[in-house]
């Protein structure tokens, strides 16, 4: 019983009367989001419409495009299959970008879509430059 009394007194002292705590809890939790943030890599990605065969996917109407990855991801659509490519080389033509693939991998033949990671950034720059962009 005299134990309880001890902590009720503390917590009296400490938390209700003080908010040294409270301050201490709130700096160290901020401080842990504000690094975690940082240290949390996320990609963006850019989606183009092309068309696959034969071992290579092209993205007409599009001039100029830098990736960071030599992966693309290949889908009709998004709810079923996404299909992770590696790429070998990038042709750039007249309007017309060529992602010539390794080892000539299965991929579907028609009209696709084609996700790029075109820009890395970390998850605090992403998070507040969103909120930034949007008012």
């Amino acid at each position: 019983m005299m134990n309880r009394k001890k902590i009720t007194a503390g917590y009296l002292k400490y938390v209700v009367k003080s908010p040294i705590v409270f301050y201490i809890y709130v700096i160290t939790f901020l401080l842990l989001f504000l690094l975690m943030t940082n240290a949390i890599s996320v990609d963006r990605r850019t989606s183009y419409s092309a068309i696959a065969d034969k071992g290579q996917v092209q993205i007409v109407n599009e001039t100029e495009l830098e990736l960071l990855d030599k992966r693309i991801y290949v889908y009709t659509e998004k709810n079923q299959e996404v299909l992770t490519l590696l790429v070998s080389s990038i042709e750039f033509g007249d309007g017309i970008i060529s992602f010539i693939l390794e080892q000539d991998q299965d991929i579907l033949s028609g009209i696709v879509t084609v996700e790029a990671v075109t820009e890395r950034s970390t998850l605090f720059h992403k998070i507040f430059s969103e909120v930034s962009r949007t008012r």
